[in-house]
Parts: structure tokens; C-alpha cells; sequence
């Protein structure tokens, strides 16, 4: 569906149907669809919202629905593929709170059973006080795509590579939506998942790589031969974001990238970044200091512009270094960067 530019949303706990529907627009993903949940789970939680209107919180969730109908399993698939996004809470928030709001429910459920919450409620006092979660810090992005294709099957919510974006638009030169252009005569490359691999073995009895890649537009076939494959075997796993260089080729059983070279993402910072700023303390008025740092920049030569920012009480200043000053952008002198006395912060452009 992405494919032909229709927007895919991730399940939703107040519009997903069992299966796929058409919502505003955009194709809602179903809940038979999510691994684990199970028809009766989705029945309930669909019959009762249908009943009684929209779940306007996690809480009012659990409060209204069969807890024995939907059990915990149930409950944590919904919230790791983003079932409840909509009602304001982050999935890692719900799954670590999440046997505490049961707990909480159930025990309100029972104190209502035996008449206790509406005898307090009449006298103005309330036995339950709203459910306190506990906070903790929102899972990184990679980890909330991991899961959706997990329990999905597929990334909806966004794709690992478009965290390298830069990459992609300065250095990428095959995109699998647009192969047909493609020539045998050329080297391309690609920022690609490994989908698929499977090594094999020769006649000549040594191994050799066969398998797929996917970028954000489709899927291409790969070969690496043992030469090459030999060289980059250990990166080649499954769901690992690389960098390929190669020629194209079209004549064994559709198109296929025949790999020359591999290279890690993190590599390629250097070539796309165009700038790092860096944000000086305010001990840069001790000039031993400063003639450490100057030194320290000089040693590391490179192709990046260097901005210096500066607080002082007449004002914040940009500087820009002369082009003699140019750095380097790959990640280990960042690093290094970072960890001198007088840098607050830094970032790159």
C-alpha cells in the first residue's frame, strides 16, 4: 500500500475494525492482523466501543472491557504496536505500568461489586484515587519499529532507514522504484535492511551470499561472491541497516545487486555532513585552554565547516572558523570532541 503512496496508520484501539479498513482516507490497519491478540480479544474490545462510544483512556479502557476476555498477552501487544497511541500515553509507559492498572482496575471492579465505591461516592469521598503511573523514558524509535514488525509483520508507524536520511539523498544512486533505468555498465549504491540471506556453497566448495534487500520503496535480490562475501559475511544479518556498492544486474532471475562492498552507515557521516557547530563554555577566556583546544581542532583535519558559539553578556555569537579550520565529521573524533573541557555541546549540520 505505501508503495502506490497510501498512508498506512498503525492499529487503533478507537477506529481499527478486525480487518483492514478505509479511514479518513488512509487504509487502518486491523486488529486480526496483530500476532497474538485472537478474535474473541478483538471482539470484545470492538462490541464494547461500539456499545458504549470511545475509550477515552487507558484506564476507561481496562475499566469497561472482559479482562478475561483480553488478557495480559493481549494487553501487551496492543500497547507495543501502538493501539493505544492515540489516547496520550507512550507504549513504554503503558507496558511498564500495565500489571498495576490491571491490579487497580480489578480490585475497583470488586470494590464495586460489594457496593463500597458508590456508598463512598454518595458521601462525597472516593475510595479509588485515579491511577498514578509510574514515568520512564519513551522506547528509541528503532525499538518501536522492531516491535511493529514483530507482532505485524511490516514497519507502519515509519522505517529504520529514514533515520539516514542524509545518506540517502546525497549518496544513494539505485532506488528500487526506479530499476528500469538501471544499467549493467555502472557501479550504484544503496542504503538497504537486509531482508533476506542465505549463504551457499559452490562447486569449487566455498561459500558465497544470496538473499534480499529492501530500501523504503521495495525489495532488490543480492549476490556477494566468495571474494566479497567473504569480506562482508559478518555484517549480513537480518534487519541490519548497511551501505552497499555494486553493479546492477538483470540476467539470472530479475534484478539483482551484485555487491563489490559493504559499508556501515556511521562511516558515511563524513561525507554528508556539511558542518559542526560547537558550543563553548565559558572558560574559553583561559588562554592555556584555548591554545589546547586550537591545537586539538588543528590535529584532526577534514572537509566540515566549523561554527563556534559563543554566550556572552552583550550577546550569543556565531563564528565561523576560515576554511583552514575544516574538521573531520567521522563519529570517533566527535566523540573525542565532545569530551574537551571547553565544549558544552555540539551538532552537525
Amino acid at each position: 500500500a505505501k508503495s502506490m503512496g497510501l498512508e498506512v496508520k498503525v492499529p487503533n484501539i478507537n477506529s481499527s475494525d478486525k480487518v483492514f479498513d478505509v479511514v479518513d482516507g488512509a487504509i487502518q490497519f486491523g486488529l486480526l492482523g496483530i500476532k497474538g491478540l485472537g478474535e474473541i480479544a478483538a471482539d470484545e474490545l470492538i462490541q464494547e466501543r461500539q456499545k458504549n462510544g470511545p475509550y477515552k483512556s487507558f484506564i476507561d479502557f481496562l475499566e469497561r472491557v472482559n479482562l478475561s476476555a483480553i488478557n495480559k498477552r493481549a494487553l501487551e501487544v496492543l500497547i507495543k504496536t501502538g493501539c493505544f497511541d492515540s489516547l496520550g500515553e507512550r507504549r513504554s509507559k503503558l507496558l511498564l505500568n500495565l500489571e498495576q492498572a490491571v491490579d487497580y482496575v480489578s480490585k475497583k471492579k470488586e470494590a464495586t461489586e460489594f457496593g463500597q465505591v458508590s456508598l463512598f461516592e454518595d458521601s462525597g469521598e472516593k475510595e479509588f484515587l485515579d491511577f498514578t503511573y509510574e514515568e520512564t523514558e519513551d522506547w528509541p524509535e528503532l525499538e518501536k519499529l522492531r516491535l511493529e514488525k514483530e507482532l505485524i509483520g511490516f514497519y507502519i508507524s515509519g522505517h529504520p532507514l529514514e533515520m539516514h536520511k542524509k545518506i540517502i539523498d546525497s549518496l544513494v544512486s539505485l532506488r528500487t522504484n526506479a530499476i528500469e533505468h538501471l544499467s549493467k555498465e555502472r557501479n550504484y549504491a544503496i542504503l538497504a535492511l537486509v531482508k533476506e540471506v542465505r549463504p551457499i556453497l559452490t562447486k569449487k566448495q566455498q561459500w558465497m551470499g544470496l538473499g534480499q534487500l529492501e530500501d523504503l520503496h521495495g525489495t532488490i535480490k543480492f549476490t556477494a561472491f566468495p571474494k566479497t562475501w567473504e569480506q562482508i559475511k559478518d555484517l549480513m544479518e537480518v534487519d541490519a541497516i548497511l551501505f552497499f556498492k555494486g553493479k546492477y544486474d538483470d540476467s539470472y532471475g530479475g534484478p539483482t545487486l551484485l555487491i563489490d562492498e559493504v559499508v556501515l552507515p556511521e562511516r558515511l557521516e563524513s561525507y554528508v555532513t556539511k558542518a559542526v557547530h560547537i558550543k563553548l563554555k565559558d572558560k574559553t577566556k583561559d588562554q592555556t585552554k584555548l591554545m589546547a583546544f586550537r591545537d586539538f581542532i588543528y590535529s584532526h583535519p577534514g572537509n566540515c565547516e566549523v561554527y563556534f558559539h559563543l554566550e556572552t553578556m552583550r550577546g550569543d555569537y556565531e563564528i565561523k572558523a576560515p576554511q583552514s579550520t575544516s574538521i573531520s565529521c567521522d563519529d570517533d573524533f566527535i566523540t573525542e570532541l565532545k569530551n574537551q573541557d571547553l565544549v558544552e555541546s555540539i551538532w552537525k549540520e
